[in-house]
């Protein structure tokens, strides 16, 4: 054994497992995706667990941060995949239940009322299995098989299987704050809906009603009486399209509107957020959202113009965070006029035919104040070519942004007007915006293009008027890989200076661009890639960082090798942190 891997082995377990953690830098999943992301990468702790015996041992608990309670004992598609879901037997063998964070309960709803899941939740290892610091917990809910005994829908029995399991589930991880609740029951006819509906609802109640923490509810694809579901005080909700309960999910949502943070909407039904805030039979004034932060509706039908609605007063004062993924015109722009001078973050999924109703409207202009954050998507497929409507498209991030925005995501579908992009971002907007123009330059530190074919030259130009850009994201289907600077060929050394010396003429160029990301894609150029992300750190003194999303084993060791070919590249790659643990 070489000397390095004899101290590795040699580290004490606290410290082995420190190092492991650190590299690895896990981060939160996002508690409100509909299909909620697994918080450990497993190709991170390979090398860790590879490296030896006692390496292995000590690094094993830490694969068990995401616990999984399921029928399915065996797990073998999880071994597959790139992520590690414990089963509860895997962590007790190996003591990770401290480590373990998250817990996943991917279970049939019919494994609960026959009371095959509780009976194993009493037996060992899941008796003696508590989990004290799981703070979240998602069940995704499904219908799984019919039971064997045709008679058990009509007894007392799956009633108390199901309390039995809530309070199991309370005892196995006794300190979860949120929960997150996705159901994917349907029924094959009425009659099955009317016998098995019940049972799902009565498991989201008494898993509100025991879970004292529990502040967020989902419900996705489910059909289900609602009339259990009392008032709550939930923090956040999302509803995914379930028409048959769709009354009960709004009576959910008003009952809650002192509360709610987040709300989170998908829909056909373009009138839904009228009929969240239009005033109840027999009352007066509109329902006021007094502490709700984020809202996301997406809906891909238009709105009927007959169907607008102009409140009384502002229906979310407190609104924050928008995202509008809905064809013009929308059912809500009039709900949310008031806030257009408060919003810190908006997002917006347009089609072209939307552009000019809008610029009429005055909705894409800079009224943004308080902006920090927008992110805009323009489907364009099958449109035209239209230079002037390609030069409207491409100055709407620039107006729209103001001194406050701090990052920008432009993402045009399939394609884009890159000359007229990269002269919007070059010059202030007209009219009456243009004494502001270059604030939000100046303020700029995050980029995410999307769908813009950039050669290495226009990248320089893009950062050259981005004196505070930080991050660069790129989208690695679209680069235009320069094949006449690369090193291996006679010119290209040439080029390369003369590159630098134009980069150098720019006014504050790149002073502190230090991430430059390669989003996710299928492009299979790595060595072109590498080419590009190296000329870079020759370019921009203080990149420090060049990261592919999906593809960074391939794209490091391209990288590697281009630098111990060309004394140039190794000159610069030496402070170029490719391998990106984030």
């Amino acid at each position: 054994m070489d000397p390095a891997r004899q101290t590795l082995q040699n580290l004490p377990k606290h410290l082995v497992q420190k190092i492991a953690c650190k590299a690895t830098n896990w981060a939160p999943p996002d508690i409100y995706a509909s299909l909620p992301s697994i918080g450990n990468p497993i190709w991170k702790m390979q090398k860790y667990v590879s490296i030896c015996r006692s390496w292995r041992t000590n690094c094993m608990p830490l694969y068990c941060q995401d616990v999984s309670l399921t029928m399915d004992y065996k797990m073998q598609a999880i071994e597959q995949s790139h992520y590690w879901l414990a089963t509860i037997p895997v962590i007790a063998s190996c003591h990770g239940q401290q480590y373990s964070r998250y817990a996943h309960l991917q279970v049939p709803l019919m494994s609960i009322v026959d009371g095959k899941l509780p009976e194993a939740m009493q037996s060992a290892p899941y008796s003696t299995s508590v989990f004290p610091r799981v703070s979240v917990i998602w069940l995704k809910l499904s219908k799984g098989p019919k039971p064997q005994r045709s008679d058990l829908l009509g007894e007392d029995s799956g009633r108390q299987n199901i309390l039995l399991f809530t309070k199991l589930v309370r005892k196995m991880f006794p300190n979860a704050q949120m929960c997150s609740i996705t159901s994917s029951v349907a029924f094959e006819s009425p009659d099955e809906e009317h016998k098995v509906g019940p049972y799902a609802t009565l498991l989201f109640h008494e898993l509100m009603r025991t879970m004292a923490g529990i502040k967020y509810f989902a419900a996705s694809s489910h059909s289900f009486n609602g009339t259990m579901l009392q008032p709550a005080s939930l923090s956040s909700i999302t509803y995914v399209e379930c028409p048959s309960s769709l009354p009960y999910f709004i009576e959910l949502i008003r009952s809650s509107h002192r509360s709610l943070r987040s709300l989170y909407l998908e829909s056909t039904s373009a009138d839904l957020p009228l009929r969240l805030v239009r005033p109840a039979r027999n009352t007066s004034g509109d329902v006021q959202y007094s502490q709700l932060e984020t809202l996301s509706i997406e809906c891909s039908e238009p709105a009927q113009v007959s169907a607008k609605y102009a409140p009384s007063s502002a229906v979310f004062p407190g609104l924050k965070q928008l995202a509008l993924h809905q064809p013009y015109p929308f059912t809500n722009d009039a709900l949310f006029r008031d806030n257009l001078k408060t919003l810190q973050q908006l997002s917006m999924h347009l089609q072209v035919q939307d552009i000019l109703p809008l610029l009429r409207l005055g909705i894409l202009a800079k009224q943004f104040t308080q902006m920090e954050h927008l992110q805009l998507q323009i489907f364009m497929r099958d449109y035209p070519f239209d230079k002037q409507m390609g030069s409207l498209i491409a100055r709407i991030p620039w107006q729209m942004a103001s001194s406050t925005t701090q990052s920008i995501h432009v993402q045009f579908d399939t394609f884009c007007y890159k000359d007229a992009l990269l002269s919007a971002l070059s010059s202030p907007p007209l009219g009456a915006m243009q004494h502001q123009g270059p604030l939000c330059h100046k303020a700029l530190e995050f980029l995410q293009l999307g769908a813009v074919p950039l050669q290495i030259r226009q990248v320089l130009q893009v950062v050259g008027h981005l004196p505070r850009l930080v991050q660069l994201n790129i989208d690695p289907e679209s680069i235009d890989f320069d094949r006449d600077i690369r090193l291996q060929d006679t010119a290209g050394p040439s080029q390369l200076r003369r590159l630098q010396a134009e980069a150098q003429r720019l006014p504050q160029f790149a002073g502190r661009l230090r991430t430059v990301v390669f989003g996710s894609g299928a492009f299979t150029d790595m060595l072109g890639a590498a080419h590009f992300a190296l000329q870079l750190a020759i370019l921009c003194p203080r990149i420090e960082r060049v990261c592919w999303k999906t593809h960074s084993a391939f794209f490091i060791d391209n990288c590697q090798q281009l630098a111990d070919e060309h004394a140039l590249y190794k000159q610069h790659s030496s402070r170029l942190h490719a391998v990106d643990w984030k």
